[in-house]
């Protein structure tokens, strides 16, 4: 009877476990809408409704192209008014934000791998130095976000012999497009990666905790670090969604 009792209990945890995973998934994606929707709304006030079926079709698309391109075109079909280069451009702003959260928490995994786990023979100094670069790096991805603005200058300013050549409606088009990236301020674009922070906090815990119910049980924060390697390698290694398992392999 105590064994019979104490599987039950085991089984019983587990399932709470499991159940705490899908409600991370439902924050998760909400988030994830959250941010989207606050980016599209500078061209067309869509419900928060809608923009959560719109992000749901882009996730489908997404997953049998490389890298999820397709997501750019499962969520710009729910919108009506809003300019479709326009709409793209600034889901290219919400996605670039994730890829630097992506980015900067995994070359801080990276470097708490190297102290942790390395076996390079790396001395104090070495470690430190590349402590430096790492932090460098990512402060400068931050400045880069927080200043997307610069983009509208640069866009203006390259193939400018090319850009001659266009006719005067095509040469306003250009400038419509390009001025999508100035239309968000600072506060804006802060207010966007704090959402993608929040969101790669999230998917990672939903990731410890899937470990957790199917028994690896390791202890949390060198399994983080791991999942945000994994997470890392998957957003610079060009893959389709159903090919994943294998680069995380």
């Amino acid at each position: 009877i105590k064994i019979f009792a104490s599987t039950v209990f085991t089984n019983v945890s587990d399932y709470i476990i499991l159940v705490i995973a899908v409600i991370l998934m439902g924050i998760n994606w909400g988030l994830e809408t959250k941010k989207w929707h606050f980016l599209i709304n500078k061209f067309e006030n869509l419900g928060f409704k809608k923009a959560l079926k719109a992000v749901f079709a882009g996730t489908c698309i997404s997953i049998f192209t490389p890298n999820r391109v397709g997501e750019f075109g499962g969520r710009i079909f729910y919108l009506k008014k809003a300019d479709r280069i326009q709409a793209i451009l600034a889901t290219i702003i919400g996605n670039i934000g994730q890829l630097f959260t992506t980015i900067i928490v995994g070359i801080s995994s990276f470097i708490f791998y190297l102290i942790s786990f390395s076996d390079f023979g790396l001395n104090t100094y070495e470690i430190l130095g590349i402590g430096v670069i790492a932090f460098a790096l990512n402060t400068f991805l931050i400045y880069l976000y927080l200043n997307t603005n610069k983009t509208t200058q640069v866009l203006n300013r390259i193939s400018f012999i090319s850009r001659l050549k266009l006719k005067s409606k095509s040469l306003k088009k250009w400038g419509e497009y390009t001025s999508v990236f100035s239309l968000y301020t600072k506060p804006e674009l802060a207010k966007v990666l704090a959402l993608c922070f929040a969101r790669y906090l999230v998917f990672c815990l939903q990731f410890y905790v899937l470990l957790y119910v199917f028994d690896v049980k390791t202890p949390f924060l060198e399994t983080t670090a791991m999942i945000s390697l994994s997470f890392f390698a998957l957003a610079i290694v060009p893959t389709v969604a159903l090919t994943e398992i294998g680069v995380r392999g």
